[in-house]
């Protein structure tokens, strides 16, 4: 005695409708390694991007200083050309977090980062709160960071003349600060956090803060001189490694480099 009918045909349209709240669009996605048509982009991994919510490094149409507050919506960071290609040699620019009246506690969530790796990240790297970053991190690696009242955040990206990568985006939300103590990564060399030295911060009245990124770019002075900056040495493009790469393996990659760059400059002289 089952009544069946197709209720999909028979149901009447309604207006409610279940698209994502911000749709991308998908119809000139290029393949990140052969610069190809390959489909819709897939690299994403949130649904709440919009125009206005996403922030590309050494984008010269928009500001690159960002305001945000506890009511703003989840920012994206991403560096030149994501989700499309590889990023671009020769680029030196950077993107500024600005608070309001109130002091914010940072969540950084890296979806994707992928930079050329290099021991000390002396190539291509992201300044982030002091520390250069490069290699592969793993995905959805997070980090936090204080941020006082009517202050700035900058971070910087910079890559050299060759060897290129998928890049990286990073999800940014914010919350008050208030008695919270966060691990800020201090120093470290492997492929997870493992392999991160962490120290633990808490935020009060007195905590000190300069803008660690900016303050070393103006004085042209090398990323935290006393320790080597966090960086990854991740080889395998879809995981990571579980341990460091030997000396031999290093010094492999680090000739190849040398020789793509020798070649770059031959290039460029002819």
């Amino acid at each position: 005695g089952y009544q069946y009918n197709d209720r999909c045909v028979n149901t009447q349209p309604t207006t409610q409708d279940y698209t994502t709240r911000h749709s991308l669009d998908t119809s000139s996605q290029i393949d990140e390694r052969t610069n190809t048509s390959s489909g819709p982009l897939v690299n994403s991994t949130d649904n709440y991007y919009s125009e206005s919510n996403v922030f590309s490094f050494c984008d010269n149409s928009r500001t690159n200083v960002v305001n945000i507050n506890t009511s703003s919506a989840t920012l994206f960071l991403r560096s030149p050309n994501y989700g499309r290609g590889v990023y671009d040699n020769q680029q030196l620019c950077s993107l500024i977090l600005r608070s309001g009246s109130e002091p914010l506690l940072l969540t950084f969530t890296y979806n994707l980062f992928q930079l050329e790796y290099i021991s000390g990240c002396f190539y291509d790297s992201l300044c982030v709160g002091g520390k250069k970053i490069c290699g592969h991190l793993p995905p959805q690696e997070t980090s936090q960071y204080f941020l006082p009242a009517d202050s700035f955040f900058t971070l910087i990206f910079k890559t050299d003349v060759s060897v290129t990568d998928l890049g990286f985006e990073i999800r940014v939300t914010q919350e008050v600060a208030t008695d919270q103590n966060v691990r800020e990564a201090s120093v470290g060399n492997g492929s997870s956090s493992f392999n991160v030295n962490y120290t633990s911060n808490g935020f009060e009245s007195g905590y000190s803060y300069s803008d660690k990124c900016q303050a070393q770019q103006i004085n042209n002075t090398n990323i935290d001189p006393t320790n080597e900056p966090i960086s990854y040495a991740t080889r395998e493009p879809t995981g990571c490694l579980s341990t460091n790469i030997d000396e031999i393996d290093e010094a492999i990659v680090q000739a190849i480099s040398a020789l793509n760059r020798a070649r770059a400059l031959l290039h460029g002289r002819k």
